[in-house]
């Protein structure tokens, strides 16, 4: 429970943070003192249901938002070859990494057709207002 305590205090943390919100004014919104609001971001109390909808209510988000992500990053803190979030982390960074180099050899590829295309539509062009009955 641990986990998803963690997740879900550190999407509160953002959204607070993002809107510029005090701590205890979510803990006012939550009947928490500002003690308990502290441990509830940092994932070491949990929150009912009930109170989860009221911030999202109350922040004009659909309570899902507090979710995203949370399915993938509890499997991969249980999985057994999993043994750190950080292996996660840097796989997927990796991933990332090797996206953007085929990315750029498809940018580079794109721009060298472009070149072709501009280079054979000014040949055409050219040939064409040469050519004999053409419009010149």
């Amino acid at each position: 429970m641990k986990d998803i305590n963690n997740i879900i205090g550190a999407k509160f943390k953002a959204l607070r943070e993002n809107r510029s919100l005090p701590q205890y004014f979510l803990a006012a919104l939550l009947n928490m003192n500002d003690h308990e609001y502290r441990q509830f971001e940092e994932g070491d109390i949990d929150i009912s249901c009930s109170q989860l909808f009221e911030v999202a209510k109350y922040l004009s988000i659909p309570i899902e938002q507090f979710f995203i992500g949370a399915k993938f990053f509890l499997w991969a803190a249980n999985n057994p070859r999993m043994n750190k979030l950080e292996d996660v982390l840097s796989k997927s960074e990796a991933l990332i990494a090797g996206n953007k180099v085929l990315l750029r050899e498809k940018d580079e590829e794109i721009a060298m057709l472009q070149a072709k295309l501009i280079w054979f539509y000014d040949q055409t062009a050219s040939n064409e207002g040469n050519a004999p009955g053409g419009d010149q």
